[in-house]
């Protein structure tokens, strides 16, 4: 109907204030969404490469991070949480039980192929955590290590991290207006700038400058039905299913090499796989906006590409 991307992301952002409220905070919302609508795989000329958003979001307490994930995965009908805060390593990949010499699959690889969203990231006193991450990451898989062999468990997860800014020493929270800027907030939590770099893309919330009206506000909302039928149509895309044409495949690249010019620190948010975390980004936008000629292929277009930037 002549609706840019701009404007119809923005329309389906008012249409969620239907199920969350005059509180909704447009990149909480998004964030959860993009990371929900993405097929596993993607397909960009002759490179298959993972499509499955794995995102990072900071920001205070009470900002409805997880209100917002809790009220999307009702919506959806998909997705786990685990909270960090009270989770070891070994619960979390797996492990072998010395004494009984069983080993047992830990939370991560029973979601193959699932949602995860992992909360309480602060909390988390376990710094394993962070190298099996980059090893599931890089792998797709789960290795756990017995006396006799390795088992190999596949684990390939859409992923999302929650966290609350990095706790002071007795368990007060530091506010995130003392910090200069987002990206010492993040280097507080992770860290490795290697480890930072392996995110798609992080989202730092701030305490909002004025909090909603809390009156009986009737919004317009889409039918739940509609949340869980597109999701679904997005999840059974196959990697051939998505479609970036070579004048499209030639832009990504171009709109990447300009994200890396213009944000070129030490800490890589962009670097070499620019154009593949801008890739992931276009093709869940494209899938949330159901951008298909057939019901068959998700098309990703030039605007797709430049709302993901």
């Amino acid at each position: 109907d002549g609706e840019t991307v701009e404007e119809a992301m923005d329309r389906l952002f008012e249409l969620d204030k239907g199920y969350i409220g005059a509180e909704a905070n447009k990149d909480i919302v998004q964030t959860v969404d993009l990371v929900y609508n993405t097929p596993l795989q993607i397909k960009i000329g002759r490179a298959s490469i993972r499509g499955a958003i794995d995102a990072f979001m900071v920001g205070e307490t009470r900002t409805g991070k997880s209100k917002t994930s809790k009220i999307k995965r009702e919506l959806y009908g998909l997705g786990s949480v685990i909270n960090l805060g009270t989770t070891t390593v070994q619960g979390l990949i797996g492990g072998t039980n010395k004494s009984t010499n069983r080993t047992k699959i830990g939370l991560l690889p029973r979601e193959h192929k699932n949602l995860v969203v992992m909360e309480e990231f602060s909390s988390m006193h376990d710094n394993a955590f962070i190298k099996a991450m980059t090893d599931i990451r890089s792998s797709n898989e789960v290795r756990i290590v017995r006396v006799d062999s390795d088992l190999r468990v596949p684990c390939k997860l859409r992923m999302l991290t929650i966290s609350n800014p990095k706790s002071r020493a007795g368990g007060a929270g530091k506010s995130m207006k003392a910090y200069p800027n987002g990206i010492e907030i993040i280097l507080e939590l992770i860290d490795s700038p290697e480890d930072i770099a392996r995110y798609d893309f992080f989202t730092v919330v701030p305490e909002p400058a004025e909090y909603a009206s809390f009156f009986d506000i009737e919004y317009e909302k889409l039918p739940e039905q509609h949340y869980r039928d597109r999701v679904r149509w997005v999840w059974t895309r196959k990697e051939d299913d998505i479609v970036v044409k070579p004048a499209e495949q030639k832009y990504l690249w171009e709109v990447s090499q300009k994200l890396n010019e213009r944000f070129n620190t030490h800490i890589r948010l962009f670097g070499t796989e620019a154009w593949q975390k801008l890739a992931r980004i276009a093709v869940a936008a494209a899938g949330m906006l159901v951008s298909t000629e057939d019901f068959e292929k998700i098309i990703v277009t030039k605007e797709h590409i430049d709302w993901a930037s």
